[in-house]
C-alpha cells in the first residue's frame, strides 16, 4: 500500500513544477486508504471480489493518470510485439522441427540430434510437450 510517509520518503518531492497538484496527490492517497479499508472489511466472497476489482480499476486509473507510475490500460493490455528475429527464422525452424519429428518417429536418433544441433546454432530452444514441440529464442 502507498502511504503518505512512503511518498514523503520518495526520491523526489512534489513541487509546483510537477504536473500533479497536491490536491490530486491527496485524493489519490485517500483512495488508497479507502480501498485498503474496504479490503480489510467483513465483505462476503462475491462482494469482496467485486470490491477488489473496483479498487484495482480505481487505483490503476489513479496511479496512471495522477501519479504517472503505470502505463495506460491500452498499453498494458497490448499484445507483446513479436521478436523480428523469430519471424525471420520461423519457417526454417518449423521445417527443421518437422524433419526432427520424422527422424524421432523413425528412431533415427543421430539425425534427430543433428537437427537439434542446427536449431541450437540458430539460437532456438526446443521444448518437447505432449502436444508437440514448442520453440523459443535463447
Amino acid at each position: 500500500m502507498i502511504t503518505q510517509s512512503a511518498i514523503r520518503m520518495g526520491r523526489r518531492r512534489v513541487t509546483a513544477e510537477d504536473s500533479m497538484t497536491l490536491a490530486e496527490l491527496r485524493a489519490a492517497l485517500g483512495m488508497v486508504r479507502e480501498v485498503s479499508r474496504g479490503l480489510q472489511s467483513d465483505l462476503d466472497g462475491a462482494d469482496m471480489n467485486a470490491f477488489a476489482h473496483y479498487g484495482v480499476d480505481l487505483l490503476e486509473e489513479t496511479a496512471g493518470r495522477v501519479l504517472g507510475v503505470l502505463p495506460s490500460r491500452e498499453l498494458a493490455l497490448a499484445e507483446p510485439e513479436e521478436d523480428p528475429r523469430r519471424a525471420e527464422i520461423a519457417d526454417q525452424v518449423e521445417a527443421l522441427l518437422l524433419r526432427r519429428g520424422e527422424a524421432r518417429a523413425a528412431k533415427d536418433w543421430p539425425q534427430a540430434d543433428a537437427i537439434r544441433d542446427e536449431l541450437v546454432e540458430l539460437g532456438v530452444v526446443v521444448t518437447d510437450t505432449a502436444s508437440g514441440p514448442e520453440w523459443s529464442l535463447s
